[in-house]
């Protein structure tokens, strides 16, 4: 047995029980066929799950008599910037959030 495969071996096994790390990935293409760009890997919607809240732009509330003005904006638009985390075997990968440079 050399040393280089078991320095191998003990690579593979660790490597299975660490979690993925978090990846950032930005916008191509907005929903219903969305598509996010992690590095050279480009994601389709079929490699995706999205978290709800950056699919759709909301308000809920209501009150007797008072007449609100909001404007919302997409969740989402094409060159953000998400948070992806991959699931432990990469064959699907998380949209958590859009994040932002302050």
């Amino acid at each position: 047995m050399s040393m280089s495969w078991m320095i191998n071996l003990i690579r593979e096994q660790g490597a299975k029980y660490n979690p993925p790390s978090l990846l950032f990935g930005e916008v191509l293409s907005l929903h219903p066929e969305m598509k996010i760009k992690l590095g050279d890997l480009v994601l389709s919607k079929s490699f995706l799950l999205v978290a709800e809240h950056l699919l759709h732009s909301r308000v809920k509330g209501s009150q007797v008599g008072v007449v609100h003005e909001v404007e919302l904006s997409p969740p989402l638009a094409i060159g953000d910037t998400v948070a992806v985390m991959p699931t432990t075997d990469f064959q699907r990968y998380v949209v958590l959030c859009k994040v932002v440079g302050t």
